[in-house]
C-alpha cells in the first residue's frame, strides 16, 4: 500500500478519535478559558453604567457567567494519550507528506531525463536518415550519369547503323563487309538497350526508395514534433 493510500485510510480513525466526548469536553473548556473575562466594572452589551439610559429599567440586566472547571477536573488521563496519540498522527502525516514531496521529485527528474533521453534519440534518428538520403541522393545521380552515357552510345551505334546502310547501297562490292558491321552495330545496340533497360529499371527502384525515405523523414520528424 503506498503512502497517500495510508494516509486517506487513517483519515477515518482521526475522524473519530475527534468525536470523542472527553476531547469535545476539553477543547470547550480551553476555548473557554482562552475567552477575555468582562469584570464587573467593563462595559458590555447588557453591562451598562449608573448613569446610562439602562437607569430607568431599575438598573443593568447582567449575563450570568458560567464558572469553568479546570482542564484536570474535566480531563482524564485517557484524553492526554489520545492527545499524544493524535501529536503522533500529525508527525507521521507531515513524514508522509514529506517521503511524497520527494518521490514527485524524483518522478519529474525522471520525467526529465526521459524527455532528453527521447530528444537526444529523435535528433539522431533524423541525422542517420539525412546521412542516408544524401547517399542515395549521389547513388541517383551516378545512375543518371550512367544512363546518360548509354543513351550517347546507343545514339551513336543508330548513326553508325545508318551510316552502313548509306554505305551498302552505294558499294556493292562491300556489302558483305557492311553487313556484317551492321550485324556487329545491331549487337552492340542491343546491348545497349538492354543496359539502358536494366539503369532505367534501376532508376524506378531508386525513385522508390528515395520517396518512400522522404515519408519516413516526414513521419519521423512529426513523431518528433508531437513528442516535444
Amino acid at each position: 500500500m503506498s503512502l497517500r493510500a495510508k494516509s486517506h485510510s487513517d483519515l477515518p480513525s482521526l475522524g473519530k478519535s475527534l468525536d470523542d466526548p472527553v476531547l469535545s469536553s476539553l477543547s470547550l473548556s480551553s476555548s473557554s478559558m482562552n475567552k477575555p473575562s468582562r469584570t464587573p466594572h467593563s462595559p458590555g452589551p447588557n453591562n451598562h453604567s449608573p448613569g446610562s439610559n439602562s437607569g430607568s429599567n431599575g438598573g443593568g440586566v447582567r449575563r450570568p457567567v458560567r464558572a469553568v472547571r479546570p482542564v484536570s477536573a474535566t480531563a482524564p488521563t485517557g484524553s492526554f494519550l489520545q492527545i499524544n496519540h493524535l501529536q503522533g498522527e500529525l508527525v507521521r502525516k507531515r513524514k508522509e507528506c514529506e517521503d511524497l514531496k520527494r518521490e514527485n521529485k524524483y518522478l519529474s527528474n525522471e520525467i526529465h531525463t526521459e524527455r532528453i533521453m527521447m530528444r537526444n534519440e529523435n535528433e539522431l534518428t533524423m541525422r542517420n536518415l539525412r546521412n542516408l538520403n544524401h547517399d542515395l541522393q549521389n547513388q541517383l545521380k551516378e545512375l543518371k550519369q550512367k544512363l546518360q552515357q548509354s543513351q550517347q552510345r546507343a545514339a551513336l551505334s543508330s548513326r553508325t547503323a545508318e551510316e552502313a546502310e548509306s554505305a551498302r547501297s552505294d558499294a556493292e562490292k562491300s556489302r558483305t563487309a557492311a553487313e556484317a558491321r551492321a550485324l556487329g552495330y545491331d549487337r552492340d545496340r542491343q546491348v545497349s538497350d538492354a543496359e539502358r533497360k536494366q539503369i532505367s529499371d534501376e532508376l524506378m527502384m531508386l525513385k522508390k526508395e528515395h520517396k518512400e525515405l522522404q515519408m519516413l523523414q516526414a513521419q519521423t520528424e512529426k513523431n518528433s514534433l508531437r513528442r516535444n
